[in-house]
C-alpha cells in the first residue's frame, strides 16, 4: 500500500511543477528581455554620459578631514565669543537657537552643546559686531546697547 501512496506523491508532485512551468515560462521569457534591453540602456548611457574621473586620494581625505574636524568649544571659549560680540546670554541663545539657560550652562562647563548649537556658535566666531546685530534684528530681537551688556556682566 505504501508503494501505491508514494506512486501517488510522485506524480502529484510531477504534474505540479509541469504547471508550476507552464505558468512560470512567460514571466521568465520577460524577465530576460528586460535585462537585455537594460544592458542595452547602460551600455547607452555610458557612451552619452562620460564617467567623471576619481578624485585624487589626498582630495578626498582633505574633504574628510575638513568636514568631519570636530568643533572644539569649552565654557570660557563660548563666553568669549559671546562677550567679544557683545550680547546677553538671551541674545545669543536666540542665535543659536537654544534657552539662555542652556548658554548659562555651557559657560559654567555643567554641560557641552550639542553638534548643531555648536556649528552655529563656530560659525559666529567669524561674524562682525553689526553681522550679528543684523541676525539679531531679522529675529525680532532688540538690541541694547553696549554699555547696557556690560553693566549686566558686571552685576553677574
Amino acid at each position: 500500500m505504501s508503494n501505491f501512496q508514494q506512486a501517488i506523491a510522485d506524480e502529484i508532485r510531477r504534474l505540479s511543477r509541469k504547471e508550476a512551468k507552464a505558468l512560470f515560462a512567460p514571466i521568465a521569457e520577460q524577465l530576460s528581455s528586460l535585462k537585455k534591453r537594460l544592458a542595452v540602456l547602460e551600455k547607452q548611457v555610458k557612451t552619452l554620459v562620460p564617467e567623471a574621473p576619481a578624485p585624487a586620494k589626498a582630495d578626498v581625505e582633505n574633504a574628510q578631514a575638513t568636514s568631519e574636524k570636530p568643533i572644539r568649544l569649552n565654557g570660557n571659549a563660548i563666553k568669549k565669543i559671546r562677550r567679544k560680540l557683545r550680547l546677553t546670554q538671551a541674545q545669543f541663545a536666540a542665535l543659536v537657537d537654544a534657552s539662555t539657560g542652556s548658554v548659562n550652562h555651557w559657560e559654567a562647563g555643567k554641560v557641552i552643546p550639542q553638534k548643531i548649537q555648536k556649528q552655529k556658535i563656530a560659525a559666529l566666531r567669524g561674524l562682525s559686531k553689526r553681522a550679528v546685530a543684523a541676525m539679531l534684528a531679522d529675529k525680532g530681537i532688540v538690541i541694547k546697547s553696549a554699555e547696557a551688556v556690560a553693566k549686566a556682566e558686571e552685576t553677574k
